[in-house]
């Protein structure tokens, strides 16, 4: 049995192989049958992966093989495999016949001779992080066995798979719950899985899980305590606004320059969105037609619209025209982001 799997969704590829391994391989025998190997490992070549997958089971009808990047490594190495087959083609043809057949040589071309003699009980995994799909081994698998790509779920797509997590976790949750979680935490599977568990411990057995919650718990993983300084800015809360900004510095891994970038970014965003969502209000369109409009979840929505009271929409237009410019400014290297971001806060809180 041949597969492939590739793609940016490693969180659904990783839980595909351990439902190979435990639907192929009884724990008890795992140690003998499972092997994983690396192929940018040091010392790694291609006979490893012929002798295991060449080697019977013991006590279990399968052994179960995965070797991970090992096409993108061969494929580093194809074209100087093909010049030396070729030369070698060439100085074969003067010692015999042309109709001679040739056993293959390069480690490329022992891979995929094997591909067609892989035995019945072993179950050969290729994982690659992405493929060209013209690879002779790309389509080798594809005619001998199963290709598989793994794309992160986007959109409804994501709040469908939260839900159907959720039920398969036997977590309650409020139905406003998957799409704030799609919001927030985008299509980062590992984080889902973690922050509903977390969630779910937090709500308490039986009980469901609600937006309120995901508001309060979720700052502690995807580090929003940034939606602190967001907020105290719309309140203009100067105080609050610099308190929040030195304590997240303090606790940042980042570099200055990187750390500064991240928080302009968030209050660009932010200025953004009360500027569209001011906008909207004004023209008295409802909560749920605003998010519509601008593909925000209607309880951030609904959570937002008491900030617009701080700021006409002529101020967040300012405001947003002097973010663009000072975002150029520093993209052009003609202004310190550090330094302007700080005065910025000033600018923000005392109304200017």
């Amino acid at each position: 049995m041949l597969y492939l799997f590739y793609g940016e969704d490693q969180f659904s590829l990783n839980e595909e192989l351990q439902k190979l391994k435990s639907d192929n391989i009884s724990p008890e025998v795992a140690d003998f049958n499972f092997v994983k190997l690396d192929a940018l490992k040091s010392g790694f070549t291609v006979d490893d992966v012929l002798n295991n997958a060449d080697a019977y089971p013991f006590l279990s009808d399968k052994r179960l093989v995965v070797v991970t990047s090992l096409i993108g490594k061969l494929a580093k190495s194809a074209a100087a495999e093909e010049r030396a087959a070729s030369r070698a083609a060439t100085k074969a043809a003067r010692t015999r016949s042309a109709t001679a057949t040739q056993a293959p040589t390069t480690p490329r071309e022992r891979f995929l001779d094997f591909l067609n003699r892989v035995p019945v009980t072993t179950i050969l995994v290729l994982v690659e992080d992405k493929v060209d799909k013209r690879d002779a081994i790309y389509k080798a698998i594809d005619k001998l066995g199963a290709v598989r790509e793994f794309e992160p779920p986007k959109d409804w797509a994501l709040e469908k798979w939260i839900n159907e997590r959720a039920v398969s976790d036997q977590i309650k949750l409020d139905r406003r719950v998957a799409p704030l979680l799609r919001e927030y935490l985008g299509s980062d599977l590992y984080r889902l899985e973690n922050e509903l568990q977390k969630l779910a411990a937090y709500a308490g057995e039986g009980q469901a899980v609600t937006p309120e919650m995901v508001e309060m718990m979720t700052a502690e993983v995807q580090d929003t305590a940034v939606w602190t300084l967001t907020d105290a800015l719309s309140r203009s809360d100067l105080r609050g606004s610099l308190a929040t900004l030195n304590r997240l510095r303090k606790e940042s891994t980042e570099s200055t320059q990187g750390f500064t970038r991240k928080m302009f970014n968030i209050v660009t965003k932010q200025i953004y969105d009360l500027l569209r969502i001011s906008e909207l209000h004004a023209s008295r369109k409802t909560v749920n037609e605003i998010a519509q409009a601008i593909g925000m979840h209607p309880f951030r929505v609904e959570k937002t619209i008491p900030l617009i009271r701080n700021f006409t929409p002529e101020r967040l237009s300012r405001l947003y025209a002097r973010l663009t410019e000072l975002d150029y400014l520093d993209k052009k290297g003609k202004a310190d982001l550090t330094i302007q971001f700080d005065l910025l806060i000033h600018e923000i809180c005392l109304g200017r």
